[in-house]
């Protein structure tokens, strides 16, 4: 009698507010008791890089050089492409991920884009609008900041953690555009440069990623909120050499227009 085939161990995770299950560790996330999971995850054997899927394309997101993520729409679901990494296939409601590497594609920044832009998508086709940036829970409600790369965005983050904030999410805000707006959960990891992971974490939290940076992954939980939390405020931080007298900061009310065109241009999926 044949042997039964030897099933891929089931990690469970929470992301997002929700339960996830994957075939394969994601460090960056923690574990989670098993139960109903919102997505289901899995890794398949690596494929060439180059490929292009049929489908329409829905749009696309410049990342460097010559690579970008581009999403497909496909007959039984949708395609994100990103260059440099992997293919992610979702289905049609973006409930079940299958990942797959490009043979030189780096497993870290495979996570990163599936629990970023991979993980947005899905939200998007929920419903749920997906900023990039950072989030913290203050007294006064949840205070989001989005930025180009290299911004701040997360240092100030982690700054306000460590003023006695709640880290709500790095790098993908998912919000709900009720009355009242809402911020839900991210992920509680957060990915910074050696001299910020000195300051406030005192020590480099794990070893050093391709991207040049470090992931902090273990804040202690009354750092964290896990709970979805009324939106006060957006910040949209723009770096400036010098403010006048002197001030450390300066703050301005975005007129409409410039803040619904700031909102979308910070949307974490290509479109």
């Amino acid at each position: 009698m044949a042997s039964p085939p030897v099933l891929p161990p089931v990690n469970w995770y929470r992301a997002y507010g929700q339960l996830l299950a994957a075939d394969f560790p994601l460090p960056e996330l923690r574990c989670a008791e098993p139960g109903v999971p919102a997505w289901t995850i899995s890794l398949a054997g690596p494929i060439e890089r180059g490929r292009r899927p049929t489908g329409v394309v829905m749009g696309s997101q410049h990342l460097y050089g010559n690579y970008a993520a581009t999403l497909y729409r496909v007959a039984d679901g949708w395609r994100i492409v990103v260059d440099d990494t992997a293919e992610f296939i979702l289905n049609q409601d973006g409930s079940a991920i299958t990942a797959s590497s490009y043979p030189d594609g780096s497993p870290d920044f495979l996570r990163a884009h599936l629990l970023g832009r991979v993980l947005a998508t899905s939200l998007h086709l929920r419903g749920q609008l997906v900023l990039h940036g950072s989030a913290v829970n203050l007294a006064e409600g949840a205070v989001a900041f989005m930025a180009p790369k290299g911004s701040g965005k997360s240092t100030l983050g982690l700054a306000l953690t460590a003023a006695g904030g709640r880290l709500l999410s790095d790098d993908a805000i998912p919000v709900v555009m009720d009355e009242p707006s809402v911020v839900w959960p991210g992920v509680h990891s957060i990915r910074m440069h050696a001299d910020i992971a000195h300051r406030f974490a005192g020590r480099l939290p794990s070893e050093q990623r391709p991207d040049g940076k470090f992931v902090l992954t273990d804040l202690p939980d009354d750092q964290l909120e896990v709970r979805a939390c009324p939106l006060s405020a957006i910040y949209l931080l723009t770096p400036a050499s010098s403010i006048a007298n002197g001030a450390s900061v300066y703050r301005a009310q975005l007129p409409t227009p410039t803040a619904t065109a700031a909102l979308v241009g910070q949307s974490k999926i290509p479109e």
